[in-house]
């Protein structure tokens, strides 16, 4: 069996190795802000000044990235699923009594989080943050319940991440 830190990337898993992953009643629990950009700052320092060797970065605090955890969570089962993998989800669905109750719950977890990682969603929200990409195959929600979810995993694709104008400015403006 593997043991790993799920905030802490890359895992120790090789990639495309699973055409299933599972997480039942886990992404609430994983954290949907950005690494501090001081932290890594630290590191940075502490490596410079060789108070810690890279090897000690990897094998106690991982990739320091300044994508949101949360994201990166999801693009490291991204990296370790066979492409066409599928990805299952169960969640308390964000602010029902069951995704309250538990004192750990830090990521409410809505239909619409999931439009972020599809980029042939029509909410066109795959183009804000360019995750690794997914295709939303069956979302399943109770507003005082529970969500359930099935992502398959896409090729890449860089037609995916071509830039688009939010500011309604115009690419010059």
């Amino acid at each position: 069996s593997i043991v790993c830190y799920l905030e802490k990337f890359p895992w120790n898993v090789p990639s495309e190795c699973a055409s299933i992953a599972v997480c039942s009643h886990v992404l609430e629990h994983i954290n949907p802000a950005k690494v501090d950009a001081r932290l890594a700052g630290l590191v940075d320092l502490l490596l410079k000044k060789k108070v810690i060797t890279d090897k000690d970065r990897k094998e106690y605090i991982g990739e320091i990235d300044l994508e949101s955890t949360f994201i990166r969570f999801m693009d490291e089962v991204w990296r370790i699923l066979k492409v066409a993998g599928e990805f299952a989800i169960n969640v308390p669905y964000a602010a029902t009594i069951g995704f309250y109750q538990d004192p750990t719950h830090i990521n409410s977890i809505t239909e619409a989080v999931f439009y972020y990682f599809d980029p042939f969603h029509a909410s066109n929200l795959y183009k804000i943050y360019r995750p690794k990409p997914w295709e939303i195959k069956y979302c399943f929600w109770d507003t005082e319940a529970i969500m359930e979810v099935l992502l398959v995993k896409r090729r890449e694709d860089p037609s995916f991440t071509k830039h688009i104008d939010l500011s309604g400015k115009g690419i010059n403006g």
